[in-house]
């Protein structure tokens, strides 16, 4: 079954070829289907906590890691087999996004409140949500949809840059929260952690990425398609959100210490509601429709699944904005320390899913998914323990280093990662555990 699954994908519309077209189709591809709510938001929190540097520390690994993919998995018989031996991993890896996306499009919609600019954003996002083929395998449509949606927001977001060039640049922003003089107990780098986080979860998050597979098993050069799409196409979005995340920083309440994504100018509003939609649909129907290597019985669970995860983004987007009390409990500051503003709910709940892709992705890559594994790859339910224990380490300290704002111990949850996933490595994988069975059996018979 699995490989008539893979032969029907593989006489899929415009199969692996379109020669360059097809490569920046599949460029144009992966550079949407990446840019979410963290490369069009989390630069300017960034910026607003650590500086501009922080977004040297954002982009790099961001850039590089999802760049270094195509070489990470070298063909697509390699994809197939990735998949296949992580499926649950790359289907909850969507469901998680697309919870994400969703939460954030809420938050966004419900803080530019009901106008004729809203329902265009949003019949901009319907648009671009519908244009994307239901079936991804057919090459020449998506490649066509991705070029036209990155052409689309490149063009909002010079439009609006040319408009407002005194909004588009990185001066005059306020000092960053996160400085020397912030926690007198707590001296050091705030920037040095920062990057730590980044690189493991921007090097590692890519791996269980399904968009990043279906480029790889339809591209006619891989390599060259994520070379593009992240190197260039990719890193133009986020350079983007680094000129409108600055003029949020400086526009925010009460000195830049409280910024919406509702704040920006209805031009960058417009690419985020595409970039959202394009994100959404490539998620959806990459874990609905035949990505190779996902079983796909019983039918109706992935979409289940989908609609579960949009629920739960809305649920979580209408509670931030909805609940009066504050969700993000942290420690009083001590004598000598800086007090910082408290983190809005939203702002919280969008740390919050920062910590599946930090944190859960990471250790999951490490203990069971680095791809030089071979036979020894896989989830068992040992690993699963192991990496357990290490969430209870990881979580709390991600919760002092990011809310409550502690970064020193972020580098105690950069280290238990590091470690509790190596340790889970070490132990027997699924296959391996399955022929040591029946060499076991054979002996004895």
């Amino acid at each position: 079954m699995q490989s008539a699954s893979v032969d029907t994908q593989e006489s899929g519309s415009g199969g692996r070829g379109g020669g360059a077209l097809g490569v920046v189709g599949d460029g144009a591809f992966l550079a949407c289907s990446w840019t979410w709510c963290i490369g069009m938001y989390l630069p300017a929190i960034l910026l607003r906590d650590y500086g501009v540097w922080s977004f040297v520390a954002f982009a790099l690994p961001n850039c590089i890691g999802a760049a270094a993919l195509a070489w990470w998995i070298r063909s697509p018989q390699a994809s197939r087999e990735f998949v296949a031996t992580h499926a649950g991993a790359v289907r909850w890896f969507s469901y998680v996004t697309i919870a994400f996306q969703w939460f954030f499009a809420a938050w966004l919609v419900r803080n530019l409140g009901l106008s004729m600019w809203t329902l265009g954003a949003v019949v901009a996002g319907v648009a671009v949500y519908m244009s994307l083929p239901v079936r991804l395998m057919d090459d020449k449509p998506r490649r066509l949809v991705s070029i036209v949606v990155w052409l689309a927001s490149a063009g909002l977001l010079a439009a609006w840059a040319i408009t407002s060039p005194s909004d588009a640049t990185v001066a005059g922003l306020p000092t960053p929260l996160l400085n020397e003089a912030t926690f007198a107990n707590h001296p050091g780098s705030h920037l040095a952690p920062l990057a730590a986080v980044c690189l493991l979860g921007f090097s590692m998050s890519p791996l269980l990425d399904g968009t990043f597979h279906l480029a790889i098993q339809r591209s006619r050069s891989p390599r060259a398609a994520f070379a593009l799409g992240f190197l260039l196409l990719f890193a133009a979005m986020i350079v983007g959100t680094l000129f409108y995340g600055a003029a949020l920083v400086r526009d925010g309440a009460s000195g830049g210490t409280s910024i919406s994504p509702a704040g920006v100018a209805w031009l960058v509003v417009f690419h985020m509601a595409m970039q959202l939609a394009f994100t959404l649909a490539a998620h959806e129907r990459t874990v609905s429709h035949e990505l190779a290597g996902l079983a796909m019985s019983p039918a109706r669970a992935p979409a289940a699944a989908v609609t579960g995860a949009t629920i739960a983004g809305v649920v979580l987007a209408l509670v931030a904005t909805l609940f009066s009390a504050n969700l993000a409990a942290v420690p009083p500051a001590k004598p000598g320390d800086v007090g910082l503003p408290t983190l809005t709910n939203t702002e919280f709940i969008y740390r919050g899913f920062m910590t599946f892709y930090g944190a859960v992705v990471p250790l999951y890559v490490l203990g069971c998914a680095m791809p030089w594994r071979g036979r020894a790859a896989g989830w068992t339910m040992q690993r699963g323990m192991v990496m357990l224990t290490g969430l209870v380490i990881v979580v709390p300290a991600f919760y002092m280093g990011f809310i409550a704002r502690y970064s020193a111990a972020l580098w105690i949850g950069v280290a238990a990662i590091v470690i509790v996933g190596t340790i889970a490595g070490l132990l027997r994988g699924p296959n391996e555990t399955r022929a040591s069975a029946s060499v076991d059996g054979q002996s004895r018979s």
